[in-house]
């Protein structure tokens, strides 16, 4: 059964470029995982600082499996 996550991140003041730059890096990484299936990260536009990255995953052991990886 696919397992939603919805991760909310906080940037620092002034370090939400660096942030961001860093997450988009990742994501190209995570979306070669064999269970990832969607992997999506959004920025408000009211208070850049704030992401929230939305996640599907194909189950429990997937996400496991990416939480064990390096990146």
């Amino acid at each position: 059964m696919p397992l939603t996550v919805v991760a909310r991140i906080q940037a620092r003041p002034g370090a939400e470029t660096d942030l961001k730059n860093g997450l988009h890096e990742l994501i190209t990484a995570v979306r070669t995982e064999p269970a990832c299936r969607h992997y999506e990260l959004f920025q408000s536009t009211e208070n850049p600082t704030q992401f929230v990255m939305f996640e599907i995953w194909d189950d429990e052991a997937g996400l496991q499996a990416h939480n064990r990886m390096p990146h």
